[in-house]
């Protein structure tokens, strides 16, 4: 914390800092006016704590919703990934009929052409 007041440093010292502010009898005069000094320095500083406590709950409240709402795309995501590999798979498995069903029509259409050729043999 860098702050230049004496309250705030590692070797304060209570009596020193009373003795500083009111060294005679006299100057105790000012306390009222002190005191009241101080005790607008712990509104203002529970103030800016209170402020600073309602930051941080949204800021945690904010965090939790964004968390939510990734962990909501990742599971959309997951489902979409796991459709497209099914997709992917039933393709797969189309192309895997679909090719012998290729080889078929092929052999279809070439065995009227080997018909007519074994005829033509048969015949000569």
């Amino acid at each position: 914390m860098d702050s230049s007041d004496s309250l705030d440093r590692k070797d304060f010292d209570p009596v020193a800092y009373v003795n500083q502010h009111f060294p005679t009898e006299a100057s105790l005069k000012r306390l009222e006016p002190f005191l009241a000094r101080v005790d607008s320095n712990i509104t203002q500083l529970d103030e800016e704590i209170s402020r600073a406590v309602q930051a941080q709950a949204e800021a945690g409240e904010r965090a939790a919703k964004d968390i939510s709402e990734a962990k909501g795309a990742i599971h959309e995501l997951h489902a979409k990934i796991k459709d497209i590999k099914s997709k992917a798979e039933q393709s797969e498995l189309m192309v895997g009929v679909g090719l012998p069903m290729l080889q078929l029509n092929v052999h279809r259409c070439s065995i009227p052409l080997s018909c007519q050729l074994l005829d033509s043999y048969v015949d000569s």
